[in-house]
């Protein structure tokens, strides 16, 4: 595992940054955000009544991130378990995945702190400005498969 100690960080960092930067094109953010937006308010309207439905959509896609992060985390537990490094292939199609779910998750979230959930027909630019915040969550996950991958090696080799 020499020299792929931060390998996750730093894959987290280049995608952190690419999507900071297509944040500027506004239209990225929107082709990003629309079809997870669309998939789980529909989830939603089939759970909850209307007045409740960013929160109860909050609440879905909190739980497919989970859902998502879990094996991942497995992963390279027990890549590392093994003394290997986890694959660039496995790491980015991982993150890759969930750009299509923390995006929106981060667009909900946003519009619910910081609008309440009022609509106008200019809401699908606020993912633009949600963009951003959402997209440190992969530098920030990238460093956590790194920490379980690195204890987990530590571990394994005492």
């Amino acid at each position: 595992m020499q020299g792929n100690t931060y390998r996750a960080t730093k894959i987290g960092a280049i995608f952190t940054g690419v999507c900071i930067a297509l944040a500027y094109t506004y239209l990225v953010p929107i082709f990003v955000v629309l079809p997870g937006v669309m998939f789980y308010e529909e989830l939603a309207k089939a759970q909850a009544p209307s007045h409740h439905l960013g929160k109860v959509t909050i609440a879905l896609l909190s739980l497919t991130v989970l859902v998502c992060i879990a094996p991942m985390l497995y992963s390279a537990w027990r890549v590392a378990r093994n003394t290997c490094a986890m694959r660039k292939a496995e790491i980015v199609a991982y993150m890759a995945l969930l750009c299509f779910i923390v995006h929106p998750l981060g667009f909900y979230v946003y519009w619910w702190l910081k609008y309440g959930f009022h609509m106008d027909g200019q809401i699908i630019f606020a993912s633009a400005d949600s963009f951003p915040y959402s997209s440190l969550f992969f530098v920030a996950f990238g460093f956590v498969l790194d920490t379980v991958a690195n204890y987990t090696t530590a571990k394994a080799n005492t």
